[in-house]
C-alpha cells in the first residue's frame, strides 16, 4: 500500500510540474520548430498535406530540415480537438515527459535486478525523473527528441520484460521502431541500444533465439517506409547539412580531420560547464545557467562511479555508462556543441 501510495504521488508530482508550463504558456513563445510543427498538422488535418503541399509526407521538408513524421501526426491529432494552438503543439511532449517518468520506474528493477531494494530504487529513480530539470525542460517544449526518448525506454522496459514474456519483444520493436520516425537522433541510439542489450543479457536471449528473430522481423517491418525514404528520399539530408563530417558540398571528410573534432565534441558534453552551469547555446534547449544535472543528480552519480571502481559487485552495472556513451554520439556529430536535445536519449541512463 505504502509503495502503490508512493508511487502515485510522485506520478501526481511530475504531472503537476509539467502542467504548470503546458496551463502557463512557459515558455510564452512557440519556437520555430514548434511552429512548424503545429502547421504542418494543420495542413495534415485540413488538406492532408504539408506546407509544401506533398500529400501524407514520411518527412516533413519544413525549413529544409526535414523532420521526422511522428511529432507532427500525432500534434494534428490533438489539433482536432483543441484546434490550431499551442495546447494542442506542447501536449504529445507534455505526455511523452510524463510516461518516460513512468518508463523510469519499471526500468530499474530490471538494470538492479536481485536486488532486495530494487522497488525502493524504482520509486526514487522516478522522484529524480520527474524533477529532473533537463527532463522537465524538454517536457516543456515541443520537442520531437523527448518523444524519442519516451518511446525508446519502453522499448527497453519492453525488451526487458521480453526476457520473461516472449510477447513484450514484439511491443518493444513497435517502440523503438516508432521512435525512429520521430527524431533524426534514434537512427543512432536505437540500433546500438538493442545491440548493447542482446550482448548483456545474451545468456537468456541466446534460449530465446526465435523470439529475438521476430523481434527483428517486426522492427523491420515498421522501418519499411523509413527505410524507403531514407535511402531513395531527402530523409537523411539533415545529417550532411547539420553535421561536421560533411563539408560544405556535402562529401564526407577525411578521418584525420574527423577524428579530433570527435573526440573534442564528445568531451565537451560530460563537461561540468555543461552537465552544471548551464554551458548551452541556445536559449530553446538551456536557461544558459544551470546544466542538464541538478546538483543532487550530479552528486549521485560521483558516488556511483566511485561506489563501481571500489565494490568489484556493482561493476556489473557497466552497461548503464555504455548506454550513455552510446547516447552522446548523435550530439557529438553536430555541429553545434554541447547539445542537450540530440543527447536527450541519454536521460534515463543517467537517471539510473
Amino acid at each position: 500500500m505504502k509503495h502503490a501510495f508512493l508511487f502515485k504521488l510522485i506520478l501526481l508530482l511530475a504531472i503537476v510540474l509539467r502542467v504548470w508550463s503546458l496551463i502557463h504558456f512557459f515558455p510564452p513563445s512557440l519556437t520555430w520548430d514548434e511552429t512548424a510543427i503545429g502547421y504542418n498538422a494543420f495542413g495534415i488535418i485540413t488538406v492532408h498535406r504539408d506546407e509544401w503541399l506533398k500529400r501524407f509526407p514520411l518527412v516533413f521538408q519544413s525549413f529544409g530540415d526535414y523532420k521526422e513524421p511522428l511529432a507532427i501526426y500525432t500534434t494534428a491529432i490533438f489539433e482536432v480537438f483543441f484546434g490550431q494552438t499551442a495546447l494542442a503543439v506542447r501536449f504529445p511532449t507534455f505526455i511523452a515527459g510524463v510516461m518516460l517518468v513512468v518508463a523510469s520506474y519499471f526500468l530499474a528493477p530490471e538494470i538492479f535486478t536481485g536486488k532486495k531494494e530494487g522497488k525502493r530504487i524504482a520509486l526514487f529513480v522516478m522522484f529524480l525523473t520527474a524533477i529532473s530539470p533537463w527532463a522537465l525542460h524538454f517536457s516543456m517544449i515541443a520537442f520531437e527528441s523527448m518523444i524519442a526518448t519516451a518511446l525508446a525506454a519502453w522499448g527497453a522496459v519492453f525488451l526487458c520484460w521480453g526476457r520473461r514474456k516472449q510477447t513484450w519483444l514484439l511491443v518493444s520493436a513497435v517502440c523503438y521502431g516508432l521512435s525512429l520516425y520521430t527524431y533524426h537522433s534514434a537512427k543512432i541510439v536505437v540500433p546500438l541500444s538493442i545491440l548493447l542489450f542482446l550482448f548483456v543479457y545474451r545468456k537468456e536471449f541466446q534460449k530465446l533465439w526465435k523470439s529475438v528473430v521476430k523481434f527483428f522481423v517486426v522492427l523491420l517491418i515498421v522501418c519499411l517506409p523509413l527505410l524507403y525514404v531514407s535511402v531513395f528520399g531527402k530523409a537523411n539530408d539533415r545529417l550532411s547539412g547539420s553535421s561536421f563530417v560533411f563539408d560544405a558540398q556535402g562529401k564526407l571528410k577525411a578521418v584525420q580531420e574527423i577524428v579530433p573534432t570527435f573526440i573534442s565534441h564528445y568531451m565537451v558534453h560530460f563537461s561540468p560547464s555543461y552537465l552544471l552551469l548551464g554551458g548551452e547555446n541556445t536559449y530553446r534547449q538551456s536557461n544558459m545557467k544551470d546544466g542538464i544535472l541538478s546538483p543532487l543528480e550530479a552528486m549521485l552519480i560521483v558516488i556511483a562511479l566511485v561506489s563501481m571502481v571500489v565494490d568489484k559487485k556493482r561493476r556489473a552495472f557497466w552497461p548503464l555508462i555504455a548506454f550513455i556513451l552510446i547516447s552522446v554520439i548523435p550530439a557529438t556529430l553536430g555541429n553545434d556543441v554541447p547539445h542537450a536535445n540530440r543527447g536527450l536519449m541519454g536521460l534515463p541512463w543517467m537517471q539510473l
